[in-house]
């Protein structure tokens, strides 16, 4: 997948000199609302033989920003989807964020990017202001031969039986209560963190429970502190793993959130590689235990509570 970064006053004026199909949106998360859409604009650029091309927006930054992925995340999701597209990422700034959405229309979609067919969400809002709406972009595309299609919000269904449009912000308020396997359902595959394994200081050795470690960044969405289940993608394979999120409060007496690992049946060295870490299951909150010893009993009651999972979960996927 080609991946352009520009801002939208340097947006290539021969990117798609033949013209493309385009969807617009942040898609934090890559949802199944979001592979609906791309999927659907795939679709559609295929009919009109020309690119598909997906213009998106870098994660927010900041102490109000809490994103499901991060840039580099998001890229790859999207690649999964549709390896050939164009990923168009436009910097939120000044230009964009006060440009009128006739303006954006023709001078970017229209004129720069030669759009000959768009495809949004059924709640798509873009221009100053977000005073362009769907009803506005459906006469803007009409008046110019641009075929169009808004998609309605694709639904699923709480727990408590109702039925909601699948959402970024439905998906981060479940991954801030432990609730992975329902957050997963909503994006379409488990929820993973990613990132080169990093030193630390050993703690887990000494008690006999080694794991790796990863940063986590700080604009991204809680993850509810706890203990989970998880699937670790390594340079030599899959394996299941017992993975913390929190501060490890019994051992440590910092304010950094970690993510460290036990991964099962492994015994290699990490350090340096990039690894992928799935959250399948919420096995229990994070506590403070009364010492090693305590808190030693627990993470081999958390070893055991993992690996009957993992069991339990493979005779289910052979039914």
């Amino acid at each position: 997948m080609q991946i352009i970064q520009a801002s939208v006053l340097e947006v290539p004026e021969n990117l798609c000199p033949d013209g493309c199909v385009l969807t617009i949106g942040n898609f934090d998360g890559v949802h199944l609302g979001h592979r609906t859409l791309i999927r659907t604009a795939g679709r559609l650029a295929a009919e009109s033989g020309v690119p598909l091309l997906i213009l998106t927006f870098p994660p927010r930054h900041g102490a109000d920003a809490a994103n499901l992925y991060t840039e580099a995340q998001k890229e790859e999701l999207i690649a999964e989807i549709v390896p050939d597209a164009l990923l168009l990422e436009v910097c939120f700034d000044t230009d964009l964020s006060t440009m009128p959405e006739d303006v954006f229309f023709h001078r970017i979609l229209r004129e720069r990017l030669r759009a000959k067919g768009i495809v949004v969400g059924q709640d798509f809002r873009y221009g100053y202001q977000a005073r362009g709406n769907v009803e506005l972009l459906e006469q803007h595309c009409a008046a110019c031969g641009i075929r169009f299609i808004a998609l309605p919000a694709v639904t699923s269904t709480q727990a408590d039986g109702m039925v909601l449009d699948i959402s970024s912000t439905w998906i981060r308020s479940l991954l801030a209560e432990g609730s992975v396997p329902e957050a997963n359902r909503l994006l379409g595959r488990p929820y993973y963190v990613a990132g080169t394994v990093l030193h630390g200081k050993g703690l887990g050795h000494t008690i006999g429970f080694p794991t790796i470690n990863l940063k986590r960044d700080a604009d991204m969405a809680e993850l509810r502190h706890g203990v989970y289940v998880t699937r670790v993608t390594t340079p030599e394979g899959l394996y299941f793993g017992v993975t913390n999120v929190g501060l490890n409060p019994t051992v440590e007496h910092g304010h950094r959130i970690k993510i460290e690992t036990m991964i099962l049946d492994y015994s290699g060295d990490l350090y340096g590689q990039r690894i992928r870490v799935e959250f399948l299951s919420f096995l229990r909150p994070e506590h403070r235990f009364s010492g090693v010893e305590a808190l030693q009993a627990q993470l081999a009651e958390d070893v055991c509570r993992a690996r009957e999972w993992v069991i339990e979960h493979k005779q289910e996927g052979e039914n």
